[in-house]
């Protein structure tokens, strides 16, 4: 997930984090919409 925001020159503002959600443990990476609203990605295990 982070080399394909990379190689797409989009910056990573945070991650990968580890959390835990409502499903349990998950990691998470966070950057940026063009409109600059930040955006959370997240995979649970």
């Amino acid at each position: 997930m982070i080399a394909k925001y990379k190689s797409n020159n989009q910056e990573i503002i945070s991650g990968p984090v580890e959390k835990h959600g409502a499903h349990g443990k998950m990691t998470s990476v966070y950057t940026r919409d063009p409109d600059g609203n930040l955006v959370e990605v997240c995979s649970y295990e």
